[in-house]
């Protein structure tokens, strides 16, 4: 594995991580949020630890899987997070307002992390949790926009957006200064190759340039 394809390891996977810990807490905040608006529910509950618990125990399995399986483990975990989002879009009624910002960091998650290819999977997944919950739940559709239910998906997609440009202008900065330290070591190696064609034959000098 080379250092270029590393460091995109590296990135993808501090993606999916950062992407699942604020989608978590933004989604049992938004749990708790429509608990308290509409009345104790079980299911409602059990949904909120389901999420915490993934959290911590995936979180768990990424710190402890060697480096050689922790791509395949995390788009595995990458599928079950646009999964258990489709969940959470029904549980809270498919309420449109934070329903569309879960679904847009979602999909700003997969561009970013593997582009149109990454969209199918974690579309399908989602599609996959929207249905299967909709078939058990038979949720009651509510069209309003609630502002507070939709704080918490608004701060963690704005935090995931920042967070992706602070990388990126780290990213580019860096590429930046490679590409001068490269010019500086050309021009280097041109006034090298200027004082020692000095003391070179025109014929020899020829002969290195061509490679002969």
């Amino acid at each position: 594995m080379t250092v270029e394809s590393t460091k995109e390891t590296e990135r993808f996977l501090f993606h999916q991580s950062l992407f699942r810990f604020l989608v978590g807490l933004a989604g049992i905040t938004t749990l708790v949020a429509f608990q308290t608006k509409q009345g104790y529910d079980f299911f409602l509950v059990a949904l909120i630890l389901s999420i915490l618990l993934y959290i911590l125990i995936s979180h768990f399995i990424c710190g402890s899987i060697g480096k050689s399986n922790k791509v395949r483990v995390n788009r595995t975990l990458a599928s079950l997070d646009a999964f258990l989002l489709g969940c959470l879009v029904v549980a809270i009624d498919l309420n449109p307002l934070p329903s569309l910002l879960f679904i847009l960091t979602l999909q700003f998650n997969a561009l970013i992390s593997g582009g149109i290819k990454r969209l199918i999977p974690d579309n399908l997944a989602l599609g996959l949790g929207l249905i299967l919950l909709i078939l058990i739940q038979h949720p009651q559709l509510h069209f309003s926009a609630d502002l507070k239910m939709s704080i918490a998906p608004l701060i963690a997609l704005g935090i995931y957006i920042c967070t992706y440009g602070v990388n990126s202008f780290n990213q580019v900065n860096g590429l930046l200064t490679k590409q001068k330290e490269t010019e500086k070591q050309l021009v280097q190696m041109k006034l090298r190759n200027y004082h020692l064609s000095k003391y070179l034959s025109p014929t020899l000098r020829k002969a290195i340039l061509s490679g002969k």
